[in-house]
């Protein structure tokens, strides 16, 4: 009867007898495969994206909570009116956003600094503002995502105020780690637009 030897021996043994050179061949095959896909992995969740543990992201929070903590209470124009381009790329899984946005200053005194807060998630790769009017980057960061630009002439109080037209464009790219692209697509402008 076939199949009836149960010890680890004698299966250890047929094993031996049958393992030729196409059996090696195709296990050293599958290990390089699985060790380079690991590696892959591994450097692209390590290295290039930076993905935070959970308690790396409530260090990371608390520390950007103390750096900022103190332009909490910078009065800030508001945004009256916007018109935004999104570009989405499902494929690529990727957005390239450019807009106007209109900010009148509502409060009684007046703003000679406008703060940028975009979410730290975001990974922007492109990243262009004109406010406009002459304008310094005092603080630009990156990782938190907030940005203070100093204007040179201040935005009035409530009356009369005046409208600052501000000019974005931003990009943000897709994750390294795509396994399955099966579909080369255009951008999303409305409609799915496959190729």
């Amino acid at each position: 009867m076939r199949g009836t030897d149960t010890s680890l021996g004698i299966r250890l043994k047929l094993c031996a007898q049958r393992f030729n050179k196409s059996t090696a061949a195709a296990v050293t095959l599958l290990v390089i495969c699985a060790i380079t896909c690991g590696s892959y992995t591994y450097h692209q969740i390590a290295h290039k994206n930076l993905f935070l543990q959970k308690n790396e992201s409530r260090q990371f929070s608390a520390r950007m909570e103390r750096q900022f903590k103190k332009y909490e209470k910078l009065l800030q124009p508001r945004v009256v009116s916007v018109n935004n381009e999104v570009d989405i790329f499902p494929h690529e899984r990727g957005v390239a956003m450019k807009g106007q946005w209109w900010l009148k200053n509502i409060h009684q005194k007046h703003i000679d600094t406008v703060v940028l807060n975009l979410n730290e998630s975001f990974y922007i790769k492109d990243k262009k503002v004109d406010l406009g009017i002459p304008a310094q980057l005092v603080l630009g960061n990156d990782s938190a995502g907030v940005y203070l630009y100093k204007l040179q002439k201040p935005l009035n109080a409530v009356k009369p105020s005046r409208i600052l037209t501000a000019w974005v464009r931003f990009s943000y790219p897709p994750p390294a780690i795509l396994w399955i692209m099966p579909l080369k697509m255009k951008p999303w402008k409305g409609r799915t637009a496959y190729q």
